[in-house]
């Protein structure tokens, strides 16, 4: 009678962890927003990454527009959201290690509840998990959509970490138009160890490619000038990708170059309040 009654006490204990842990494990938040107010599990913002568990286990799909409709990147399946507020105008990075998942995707959205804007979307950036880095403006709540590839379901962990910004000021960053070119111009100051810059070029403001690379200075005030002989009617947004020599990297502002067929073009700059 006594080894029943601590057999029952036992699988009682077993139970009641397990209930628990399954409450926990699947409360994992499906949707950006409930009732005009933003329903994403929150995450924290550290200066490290401090990676915390999450599941699409039960999610649902969602693509209507007022959940960010269709990402741009990857095949579509059960997804689920995550919101964190920017400390700093900084540039962050997205980690992220899959667990039970064996292919997972991710998206960064900005806007209000209902009316969501993509940032970037990130497939197989490490292995078959993805990885976002971006600059971010100081107190803009953003929106992270995680979810598997092909309507795959299963665990993962996930982190936002503020990069520690790279010893160079960025003064300016700015194009203009120059015969059959588009020509990019910087200037920095206080650079120490810079390695090289980057120009990466866009046609939607959100998915970019590397373009071409200038090598740095290295120290002190240097003025730098990069090239674009590929000009496409229509939008051509550019950023500027700053490497130091320990690998570490931020981004500029988007800056937009705008070529109207069968007309001059008109050369404008533009800062979007989250570039």
């Amino acid at each position: 009678m006594q080894s029943l009654k601590l057999t029952h006490f036992l699988f009682i204990s077993f139970f009641v962890s397990f209930l628990f842990t399954s409450i926990d494990l699947f409360s994992q938040t499906d949707t950006p927003c409930s009732a005009g107010v933003v329903f994403a599990t929150t995450i924290t913002v550290g200066g490290t990454c401090n990676l915390q568990a999450g599941t699409s286990v039960g999610a649902i799909q969602q693509t209507n527009s007022a959940s960010g409709g269709t990402p741009s990147c990857g095949s579509m399946g059960p997804d689920v959201w995550y919101s964190f507020v920017a400390p700093a105008t900084a540039t962050y990075q997205i980690n992220t290690e899959l667990g039970t998942m064996g292919d997972g995707v991710m998206a960064l959205y900005t806007g209000i509840c209902g009316d969501w804007t993509q940032l970037d979307c990130n497939d197989d950036a490490v292995g078959l998990a993805p990885q976002i880095t971006q600059p971010l403006a100081a107190g803009i709540r953003y929106l992270i959509r995680f979810w598997g590839y092909g309507g795959e379901t299963g665990t993962f962990s996930i982190c936002v970490q503020q990069l520690t910004a790279l010893p160079l000021n960025l003064l300016s960053f700015s194009g203009q138009r120059v015969g059959n070119r588009h020509q990019l111009n910087w200037e920095t100051s206080m650079e120490e160890n810079t390695s090289h810059f980057e120009i990466e070029k866009s046609r939607d403001g959100i998915n970019f490619t590397f373009l071409t690379q200038v090598a740095a200075a290295g120290s002190g005030a240097n003025s730098y000038t990069a090239t674009d002989a590929q000009l496409q009617t229509g939008d051509n947004y550019y950023r500027l990708r700053s490497v130091d020599k320990d690998g570490r990297y931020t981004y500029s502002k988007i800056i937009l170059l705008q070529v109207v067929a069968n007309s001059l073009d008109k050369s404008l700059q533009v800062h979007p309040s989250l570039a």
